[in-house]
């Protein structure tokens, strides 16, 4: 609604209209004024009706504030009975949910005390009561106004399994105020009936702020609970000792079970190598029949003449002797990781490449048996040492191709070879003498320059169609660096030669036939024969020879011998393979020892003491030959090398007071000699049960030694003394 202007400024404006229109204007002017003023009296109605309307609301507005008013007082009256009622409602569930609260913290089996932020007690249910004071414990109503301190005062809690006052700051309700929530079980009430052990855990109530306002404890009898601790514990005990007592019977039938096997692998390890063991039992085929063929190299050693040596020897001494001899050679074939596929008698087969293969089986073959040999010196130092004839050995080598594999049958099975080879080697050992190591020519192909060998031989062996070559080998080189010594061979001439006769074996066994000859001289371990008849057995020809002795018509034991070579058209070089001991003592006496004329030098003290010399040393052959006077063996040895030393003396003495001008070679030769005394000396302390090879000892170090010196520097020195002694005739 727009507001009326005022009439007069209207009139005013229509003058001027009138004045400056038209009258037509000023007749549309007048009709417009009369539009405006119909316009205004429309709007002035239209005040009025909405004034009177708005006086009727207003007449209804103040009505309903009125009311609003009656009814907000009723309202706030409502309101205030309201939270009357509210107020009790309250106070109602409080005490109904105090009452809950109390009726649940009685019946729960664990003791709870409730304190306020200034530590006094502000809630303590029955079973609290119960372990703290008994079962007839009370506590009045002012009582829980009194702080724990001073509740702890009146009864104390002590340190679990001690009388020491638990302390106060580490209680859990103390802990509990500071804000920490715990959990101890170390507390203890004493009590008449019996200490009571206590697991309590303390919890804080913060307000909204997150200050403290209370601190619950709640704690628990835990006899029960120790019990069975206690007898877990005991249990466990019980059961770490049944176990450990289990573990030990496992721990013992383990060992029972593994002395059983390793009894079964001993057992085996009797009859068999260990690596034919481990195949008969580890592998999935090893006790299947059957086998391969396969290229190995074979080894065969024999005792030279053991059967012959221990003929009379009772069979525990026999079985003595044996078994320390296999003994050793079993740790040396496993040293070079040899195979032992069986023991004949005094006999080995050993085999390299079987039951597993390694290239350098045929080279380890060879070492072994030099090994073998090499070990024979200690053997027979022990042997000696108790009173037995030391041993010899001969070895052959063969490497070829051969079937090996689990022979005979389910019952009755055997891991070995078969093969023409195989008989090969044993032919090739055969020829062997004590010490020797003879190789097939396959064998020697393979070692090449690694071998080292002292000669060569061509035999033909039985069931061989062509001649074969055989190696005597001397040792081996490379990594293994292993080598046989050669002594040479030192022969006694005899004071007369004796009869003999002479048969030759044929394998196993002996001719029909047998010739004769003489035995010529002697070493340690063979002789020097001289055959009557124009058959001459060849080399590596097996014999057996009957002595005829001085003074006796009846031919001697038999002794064994081997043809090494040929000296000459009717000479044979032999090397004992057995010779009883009986046959050596008598032919001791027959070494060539006695001072003769011709070894006279013409200077009558010189001569005397050479010819008590030579006394001298056959009292010593015959010491060391008889065992009766073995006791005064080293005696005799002390009284020559004291007798020598006196006798060297005077002859150097007469040279020096002559002026001998051979005196410092004479003089050597005198310091050579007694350094052979004093060898002898250790020989027999260490070999004085082996007289025969000490006397040759005797013979070669001091009889033959002795004797070229009389002819090469005595003589001389004779000669020089009688020019210097002989009396000057003058013509």
């Amino acid at each position: 609604m727009s507001s009326s202007k005022p009439v007069s400024t209207s009139f005013s404006n229509s003058k001027s209209v009138l004045m400056s229109f038209s009258k037509q204007a000023l007749i549309m002017e007048v009709e417009k004024l009369h539009q405006k003023l119909n316009e205004l009296q429309e709007e002035k109605t239209a005040l009025e009706v909405l004034l009177e309307i708005n006086n009727k609301c207003t007449d209804a507005i103040e009505e309903n504030l009125l009311w609003e008013q009656e009814e907000k007082k009723a309202l706030e009256i409502c309101l205030e009975m309201s939270n009357e009622h509210t107020d009790a409602v309250e106070e109602q569930l409080v005490r109904e949910n105090d009452r809950k609260i109390a009726s649940f913290m009685e019946a729960v089996p664990v003791g709870v005390l409730v304190l306020n932020a200034k530590g006094k007690i502000s809630f303590c249910n029955r079973k609290a009561l119960q372990l703290l004071f008994g079962e007839e414990g009370t506590i009045e109503e002012g009582q829980l106004q009194v702080t724990t301190k001073q509740l702890l005062n009146m009864y104390p809690l002590y340190v679990a399994g001690t009388e020491q006052i638990y302390p106060f700051t580490n209680l859990p309700t103390r802990r509990a105020l500071r804000g920490e929530s715990t959990r101890v079980e170390d507390i203890e009430i004493h009590q008449p009936d019996g200490n009571i052990p206590i697991e309590a855990w303390g919890v804080p109530i913060r307000n909204k702020q997150g200050r403290v306002t209370h601190a619950i404890t709640v704690f628990q009898d835990i006899t029960e609970r120790r019990q069975a601790e206690i007898q877990k514990e005991q249990f466990t005990n019980q059961l770490k000792a049944l176990n450990a007592s289990l573990e030990d019977k496992v721990a013992e039938r383990t060992v029972q079970l593994e002395q059983k096997n390793e009894l079964i692998r001993q057992v085996f390890g009797r009859y068999l190598s260990d690596e034919i063991v481990e195949t008969l039992l580890e592998t999935e085929c090893g006790l299947v029949l059957g086998g391969e063929r396969r290229e190995i190299t074979l080894l065969t050693s024999d005792i030279r003449g053991f059967t012959a040596q221990t003929d009379n020897l009772p069979p525990e001494q026999v079985i003595k002797i044996i078994n320390f001899y296999l003994t050793a050679m079993a740790d040396v074939i496993t040293e070079y990781q040899g195979t032992i596929d069986e023991f004949m008698g005094d006999g080995i087969l050993v085999l390299f490449g079987a039951p597993i293969v390694r290239e350098d089986d045929p080279q380890r073959a060879v070492a072994c048996a030099v090994a073998m040999q090499l070990a024979m010196n200690k053997i027979n130092e022990k042997i000696i040492a108790w009173g037995y004839a030391p041993l010899e050995m001969g070895i052959g080598v063969n490497t070829a191709e051969v079937v090996v594999g689990n022979i005979g049958s389910e019952k009755r099975t055997k891991y070995g070879i078969i093969g023409g080879e195989v008989n090969l080697t044993y032919r090739i050992e055969s020829y062997t003498t004590g010490g020797q190591i003879f190789i097939s020519k396959s064998t020697f192909n393979k070692l090449g320059d690694l071998v080292k060998i002292r000669t060569t031989q061509e035999v033909k062996p039985k069931g061989v169609k062509q001649p074969i070559t055989i190696y005597e080998v001397a040792g081996i080189g490379g990594k293994y660096n292993r080598y046989l010594e050669k002594s040479e061979e030192f022969f006694v001439p005899l004071t007369t030669t004796v009869p003999l006769h002479y048969t030759v074996l044929e394998g196993k066994h002996i001719s029909n036939q047998s010739w004769s000859g003489q035995l010529l001289k002697l070493s340690v371990k063979g002789a020097l024969i001289q055959c009557d008849e124009t058959v001459i057995p060849e080399s590596f020809a097996n014999l057996k020879i009957n002595l005829i002795l001085p003074n006796t018509s009846i031919t001697a034991e038999d002794v064994y011998a081997k043809v090494v070579n040929k000296r000459d058209k009717n000479t044979l070089h032999l090397h004992f393979t057995a010779i009883p001991v009986n046959i050596k003592t008598q032919l001791l006496v027959l070494f060539k020892s006695e001072w003769s004329p011709d070894l006279s030098i013409n200077h009558a003290i010189i001569d005397e003491q050479h010819q008590q010399l030579f006394i001298i040393f056959k009292n010593l052959i015959t010491s060391i030959d008889c065992q009766q006077q073995q006791a005064n063996v080293a005696e005799v040895i002390d009284f020559l090398e004291a007798y020598v030393t006196s006798h060297f003396e005077n002859e150097e003495h007469l040279m020096k007071q002559y002026d001998y001008p051979y005196y410092t070679p004479h003089q050597a030769q005198h310091v050579k000699f007694m350094e052979n005394v004093k060898e002898l000396k250790r020989e027999y302390q260490q070999n004085r049960q082996e007289y025969f090879y000490l006397a040759f000892q005797i013979y070669h170090q001091l009889v033959d030694w002795f004797i070229h010196h009389i002819a090469r520097f005595d003589k001389q020195l004779g000669q020089f003394l009688q020019k210097k002694t002989s009396p000057v005739i003058n013509v």
